[in-house]
């Protein structure tokens, strides 16, 4: 694996939309060299033997979009049950400070 250079952490900061000063390319330089090195050692130890998991033979689990009950034919049932409701909505403590 080459070693990476500083020009290598401006292209890698360019593609990531990040912008760097130039005090900041050292420490990234150091960084990123031993994230590379770790990956390479790991590729060193596993080798070839890991094999590839591909999913050649997935298809779509999705069902269509059918609606098969009707809008509001459990509204009542399941507001009887809510401990408080107001018209056709439940009433929950407000957890979310707007103010």
């Amino acid at each position: 694996m080459p070693n990476m250079n500083k020009a290598d952490i401006i292209h890698l900061s360019t593609l990531a939309r990040m912008e760097i000063t130039a005090a900041e390319v050292p420490a990234l330089l150091e960084d990123i060299s031993a994230v590379v090195a770790y990956i390479s050692t790991i590729t060193e130890v596993v080798g070839d033997s890991t094999r590839v998991t591909t999913h050649e033979s997935v298809n779509n689990v999705f069902r269509s979009d059918v609606v098969t009950i009707p809008s509001g034919t459990y509204t009542k049932d399941l507001l009887a049950e809510a401990p408080m409701t107001e018209r056709d909505f439940l009433v929950v403590k407000k957890i979310l400070d707007t103010d």
